[in-house]
């Protein structure tokens, strides 16, 4: 009887480690740095660029008009959280929004 209650308690213990062991992870912090929030430029294909703190998954931008998707691509930040991208086609005339996500 005494042994089970032992091995009962070894059981308890090792799933409190198990469970405390697990961190949390931070979401990143991405930022688009250019162009600016408000920006007026008549360049069809503008080139995107800002910073993020995770360096290892690529950053996608999203382009949307009136709240649908125009236009995405792909940036891979630089070791240093830098990345740009321009945009793989024209936009025609008209106002823009734009999001950079990581997964």
């Amino acid at each position: 009887m005494i042994r089970r209650a032992l091995l009962a308690g070894m059981l308890a213990l090792g799933m409190a480690v198990a469970v405390g062991a697990a961190p949390a992870l931070a979401a990143p912090f991405i930022s688009i740095e250019s162009p600016s929030s408000g920006t007026v430029t008549n360049h069809k294909r503008p080139v995107f660029s800002g910073f993020t703190t995770d360096t290892e998954d690529p950053v996608t931008l999203a382009v949307s008009k009136g709240g649908s998707l125009v236009e995405s691509a792909q940036a891979t930040p630089s070791p240093g959280g830098e990345w740009s991208v321009q945009l793989p086609s024209e936009l025609e005339d008209g106002k823009y929004s734009a999001v950079a996500e990581q997964t």
